[in-house]
């Protein structure tokens, strides 16, 4: 997906999972917080939604999401490119 490198990044995402999902947010594979200042994004979560916004500028890469239960889990990611 195209990012303006000066505007917040929004990603999404809402799972049904019975128990409710533990969601993860990832970039290019790694922890946020081990690539991303802690000041430079929020996530956002409640039940089986959850919202990752990152504070411009924003940085390239595989913005992935994991969500998580006794069942399994699901993966889901985007390749964020900025203009």
């Amino acid at each position: 997906m195209q990012q303006p490198a000066d505007q917040k990044l929004l990603l999404e995402i809402q799972v049904e999972a019975n128990p409710p999902a533990d969601i993860h947010w990832l970039l290019d594979g790694g922890d946020l917080a081990q690539k991303l200042a802690r000041a430079d994004y929020r996530v956002l979560s409640d039940r089986n939604q959850s919202k990752l916004i990152v504070e411009p500028p924003v940085p390239e890469g595989l913005y992935s999401v994991e969500a998580s239960n006794a069942h399994g889990t699901v993966k889901s990611g985007t390749n964020v490119c900025t203009r």
